[in-house]
């Protein structure tokens, strides 16, 4: 697990499906509870003019959850995805670490990489 996420690093698709799945995780716990960590944390991770673009325009009609999971393809996104929860998680208390937890399983990611995310964002 790296010290620091840097969104800068990823692709145009990778960017857009990490932005589409952060407006679901923001609008997961209904119409404005996450917004702002989530918004503050991507802008913190180095997210582009373009990634925080389409987290703005994906809030007002989020995509089904499942298609939302399904295009984070890698495992790098996948980790991310996995961290967007634990920020919302913050704010949501337990639905809010019991969703981070599917998205984990969901996701298939190593054990060791849960751990060392949920140590380092899990507050």
């Amino acid at each position: 697990m790296p010290l620091s996420v840097n969104l800068a690093r990823l692709t145009g698709a990778d960017g857009t499906a990490l932005a589409r799945f952060a407006a679901v995780v923001a609008r997961s716990s209904g119409p404005t509870v996450v917004h702002d960590p989530i918004r503050a944390w991507l802008a913190a991770a180095g997210a582009d003019a373009g990634i925080l673009a389409t987290f703005e325009a994906t809030l007002r009609t989020p995509p089904p959850l499942d298609r939302a999971l399904a295009d984070l393809m890698g495992p790098e996104t996948g980790l991310i995805g996995f961290i967007l929860c634990l920020i919302a998680a913050r704010e949501t208390g337990p639905p809010g670490w019991a969703f981070a937890d599917y998205v984990a399983l969901h996701r298939g990611l190593p054990t060791t990489a849960v751990r060392a995310a949920e140590r380092r964002y899990r507050v």
